[in-house]
């Protein structure tokens, strides 16, 4: 289906009013919330006003103080890789890109446009101290005239020179005239005529130095790798260093007030001075926000900073800097492998820290349930009915791997096989609750191995099948009839529970990461450089199907006999509605890698993957929302009639929420049967727009029902086809 543009959107809608909008596509994010995409920079306008941008050309909004926000990925001029934003006022903002472009707004962020640059460097910070002079600065290595400038908001530019062969990350004016300028091997640089003339200004260090930040034009701090944090109370004459935390590089400083600064970054730290910046104290007794790093800080108000990060991290403090509080919502940020459902709410997945989560609330809250994290990656997962469930384990750091079982549908694990010595354990598939298969890897023998159990993993029979090959998944039809695929095209296939193995040849010597077997007779498996290859006899013969992407495909899933997903690097997702013949793509709203996917039937599916990722479709992944977060928000929940009605076969229905709950839409049948699910999450406030495709149903009256916290609306709309 194609998807309307953002603007065109908002002129069909008739919206005059200022808003920022939300575009998804079928697969709604369901963690973490907001967003989940690498955070690079945040302005707060005030102390609830805030706005955030990052990777995949994401770009947030909040107007009250982060309990709802808007999103939207994709920005228009952007190579997707925002890593800076400036704001001179409340309408003229721009934002540097690492591909080497600038974009600007002139409407508070709603709309960007592409400046032309006369260079295309990686760029990563620039400096507006008002609406028409700008300075920009990057990775110009080997170029003296390593800095832009603009004196007309962005519309021309031209180069400044240091002097210096420098790569520089972060500049800051507080004027037109007075700025400075840091970067690699503790450059920092200095103008006090608007860039006509730089120099030197010596720190002291050879650290890289990640940000710099003004009060006035005598006291300055900046900071960088190793823990480095400097300080000036001469217009950065002099600086003063202190080494507080080696083992921590500080990607962001600011002050709040004359007297109070905060650093921030990798390891989740938090450095804070009272005293201008002369002295630095760690921040201890934090909440834990199992995130890597924070990548840039914004001050709203003397007592209001916030800041991001990893995995769509967002922070706040309303003390200046004392305590801080988690805005995001998320229980992990690292790599989730797999995931099992085992009813439309109840379901798990596994990380790559040895963890495994569990939802009951389809995916909008997650509670660690197994915590093998110093010892284990989880990597496969599979459940039989509600309460059976496996999940095999790797340890890279000691070389060996584990076995872990649940009968509690997952609220308590118990280790079967534990410690096996240089043994990896990648995949495992049940057929019911006592038959079982796992593959894997011998690195004692360099061997590709498959385990067999017949009581419910509490014991295995073990087979050494494929020399110096990895095996990474298996899949049976049936108790009788399997598959096995590795690296170098291995595809290995039994017709009797396991005993035998034969190879088959896969018509590609790529690695293949995953399989699904739709009956005894078809089969499908994805790998590298976006391979498929595709089955109907058995596996007699193996043909090459294509992708349409050269991304590695981590996963793949068919539910019933026609409909399935394929998922993998760069957010990739494919979708097949014909056993794996033919497959198309779906947006789904991220760059990171998905390694993980279950389709339910041809609505529903999830998918897992880097930055603990949780997707979810409930629509077949084609149904698409538009919400808007306006300045005038929605005062009570309404539901609009549709639009067109009569219709063929789409139409849109339109709704409004003014808090942010949990919402169900769904349409049903003139007999009271539900026909499609259309939104099932838990949804900011704003308005929304939900567009319905019936190419699959009859001509007739169906009706659509809204329902959010105790409001219920049902309305009636005509298909004729």
């Amino acid at each position: 289906m194609k998807k309307l543009s953002f603007d065109r959107l908002l002129l069909l809608l008739g919206i005059l009013y200022p808003s920022f909008c939300l575009a998804q596509s079928g697969w709604q994010l369901q963690h973490p919330w907001p967003q989940g995409n690498l955070l690079w920079a945040v302005h707060a306008f005030n102390a609830n006003d805030v706005i955030g941008l990052g990777v995949n050309g994401t770009i947030i909004r909040t107007t009250n103080g982060g309990s709802d926000w808007g999103v939207r990925t994709g920005v228009v001029g952007s190579s997707n890789y925002l890593t800076a934003a400036c704001f001179a006022n409340p309408n003229d903002g721009w934002a540097t890109d690492l591909l080497g472009e600038v974009i600007k707004t002139t409407d508070g962020g709603f709309t960007w446009n592409n400046l032309s640059l006369p260079v295309h460097p990686r760029l990563w910070n620039l400096s507006f101290p008002n609406s028409q002079q700008g300075w920009v600065v990057g990775e110009m290595s080997g170029i003296y005239d390593n800095i832009l400038h603009t004196t007309d908001g962005g519309s021309t530019w031209t180069r400044q020179s240091t002097g210096l062969d420098a790569q520089l990350y972060s500049v800051h004016f507080i004027n037109e005239n007075f700025g400075w300028a840091c970067g690699n091997y503790g450059v920092i640089v200095k103008t006090t005529n608007g860039g006509l003339t730089w120099s030197s200004s010596p720190s002291g260090t050879s650290a890289s130095l990640r940000s710099i930040h003004f009060i006035d034009v005598l006291n300055g701090v900046a900071c960088g790798s190793g823990g480095t944090i400097l300080h000036t109370v001469n217009g950065g004459l002099s600086w003063e260093g202190t080494m507080n935390f080696p083992f921590s590089n500080l990607l962001t400083v600011r002050f709040v007030t004359p007297e109070i600064a905060v650093a921030m970054g990798d390891g989740a730290t938090i450095f804070r001075s009272s005293d201008g910046g002369a002295t630095w104290a760690l921040r201890s007794g934090l909440p834990a926000f199992d995130a890597p790093f924070y990548t840039s800080m914004s001050v709203g108000d003397a007592q209001t900073i916030w800041a991001v990060g990893m995995a769509g991290l967002i922070v706040k403090s309303t003390d200046s800097g004392v305590n801080w509080t988690k805005v995001s919502r998320s229980s992990t940020a690292f790599y989730l492998f797999d995931v099992a459902f085992t009813s439309p709410t109840t379901g798990c997945v596994s990380s790559e820290v040895g963890r495994i989560h569990k939802t009951t609330d389809a995916g909008v809250t997650w509670r660690l349930v197994a915590n093998y994290s110093l010892i284990y990656e989880m990597w496969g997962l599979d459940f039989v009915g509600q309460n059976s469930g496996w999940c095999v384990a790797y340890d890279p750091a000691n070389e060996w791997g584990a076995i872990v079982r649940t009968t509690t549908g997952g609220d308590t694990w118990t280790v079967l096989a534990g410690n096996v010595p240089r043994v990896e354990y990648r995949a495992v598939d049940f057929v019911d609750e006592q038959k079982g298969w796992v593959v894997g890897y011998d690195n004692n023998e360099q061997i590709g191995i498959i385990l067999k159990s017949n009581n419910g993993g509490i014991t295995w029979n073990r087979r050494t099948i494929a020399y110096q090959t990895r095996l990474w998944d298996v899949a049976f039809s049936d108790s009788l009839r399997g598959w096995v695929v590795g690296d170098n095209g291995t595809i290995l296939r039994t017709t009797d529970g396991g005993s035998i193995w034969s190879f088959q040849s896969s018509n590609t010597n790529r690695r293949l990461w995953s399989l699904s077997a739709v009956d005894i007779n078809t089969c499908v498996a994805v790998g590298d450089n976006g391979v498929i290859v595709r089955t109907t006899d058995g596996g007699i013969i193996w043909q090459s199907i294509p992708s349409g992407t050269t991304s590695n495909l981590f996963a793949v899933s068919l539910g019933d006999v026609q409909t399935g997903w394929a998922v993998g690097g760069y957010g990739t997702i494919l979708k097949t509605t014909n056993a794996g013949a033919t497959w198309e793509q779906q947006p789904c709203g991220t760059r990171y890698g998905l390694f993980g996917v279950q389709t339910v039937d041809h609505n529903n599916a999830w998918t897992v993957g880097a930055s603990g990722l949780v997707f979810r479709t409930t629509n077949g992944g084609t149904t698409f929302v538009e919400s808007e977060l306006r300045s005038d928000a929605p005062t009570e929940l309404s539901l609009l009639q549709n639009y067109p009605n009569p219709f063929n076969p789409t139409t849109t229905i339109r709704y409004e929420l003014p808090h942010t709950g949990k919402v169900s839409l769904k349409v049903y049948d003139i007999l009271g049967r539900e026909v499609q699910t259309l939104v099932d999450a838990v949804q900011a406030a704003g308005g929304y727009a939900v567009q319905v495709n019936a190419a699959d149903l009859a001509s007739g009256v169906y009706f659509y029902r809204l329902q959010a916290e105790n409001f219920v609306s049902v309305k009636r709309m005509l298909l004729l086809k």
